[in-house]
């Protein structure tokens, strides 16, 4: 939700990022397709971010992969301008 976002992004993660066993963290954006996929590796945590509703994050601990067509194929997103406008130069 809105009023979570800055504890799910930094407090949590944080939290997730210190627990040895946790090899993946994901947030799912709810107004707007974009899954962040945090993995970790032996260098640190990796982030790779998915915005296209063809696009699929690979959860690899798991062997599978997370569709964002399927967490998102009952939502419709209003039209207007992206929310970072950044990202399209």
């Amino acid at each position: 939700s809105p009023s979570s976002v800055d504890h799910d992004r930094v407090v949590k993660r944080d939290f997730y990022f210190s627990v040895d066993s946790i090899q993946a963290y994901v947030i799912v954006e709810q107004d707007r397709p974009m899954v962040e996929l945090y993995t970790r590796s032996e260098s640190g945590w990796r982030l790779q971010t998915f915005s296209k509703l063809d696009d699929e994050a690979p959860l690899e601990a798991l062997g599978c992969s997370l569709p964002l067509r399927d967490i998102y194929q009952r939502i419709e997103f209003e039209e207007g301008p992206p929310a970072n406008p950044a990202q399209n130069t």
